[in-house]
């Protein structure tokens, strides 16, 4: 059997990030598919089936950033490529050209690792709302598998709102970020740690 190696998680921003399957465990339970078929435009024919997670969790390790943030700062001092840092910042608005002034500047190696981590995780801290919208389930020699998370629209006149996920909420541990999300529950945000215990999830 041939096994995910990558997740790219797709966030309300628009904005994504790859990451290597085995800091990540999840739980995707209730997976339903829609199928839609749109003739709207003349000779344009849209079709699509996508895929929605009901109920899980999805847990990243936190110790993965740091190194990560390290082998970027590496590569950003002779402007090298680092294929692996690369393909984390490639749908990261401005990562790259950030990270290269920061250390171009000459700040500590510390100070730059920190940032670095910052951005990489600021989607997934427990103080940000949780704005993730799908994932992509990558696996070498098959197409990828998509599979989106429980959604509410909200409406806004403003158009630099970005929406978040109210069927899912943002927490830690001291070793992983966790999502956790519920199609069935608006007011998970509430009681989340509580919906993460009954589903095994300790160390809060």
């Amino acid at each position: 059997m041939t096994e995910v190696k990558s997740i790219e998680f797709v966030f309300e921003n628009t904005e994504g990030l790859i990451l290597p399957a085995d800091i990540i465990d999840f739980r995707l339970r209730h997976i339903t598919e829609s199928a839609y078929l749109s003739h709207a435009q003349k000779d344009l024919v849209d079709e699509s089936f996508p895929k929605v997670a009901g109920e899980g969790y999805i847990k990243i390790r936190k110790d993965w950033f740091p190194t990560l943030a390290a082998r970027a700062i590496t590569a950003a001092r002779p402007q090298t490529t680092d294929p692996l840092v690369a393909r984390t910042f490639a749908s990261l608005y401005f990562m790259e050209r950030d990270t290269q002034e920061w250390v171009a500047a000459g700040l500590p190696d510390d100070e730059v690792n920190q940032r670095i981590v910052e951005r990489l995780t600021s989607h997934f801290v427990q103080i940000t709302s949780c704005d993730l919208m799908y994932l992509t389930l990558m696996t070498p020699g098959q197409p990828n598998r998509q599979v989106g998370l429980p959604w509410e629209e909200i409406e806004s006149d403003d158009p630099r709102y970005w929406g978040d996920n109210q069927y899912a909420v943002n927490l830690e541990t001291p070793e992983h970020f966790v999502i956790l999300f519920d199609g069935d529950d608006l007011h998970i945000q509430d009681h989340g740690r509580e919906k993460a215990q009954e589903l095994g999830i300790h160390g809060f």
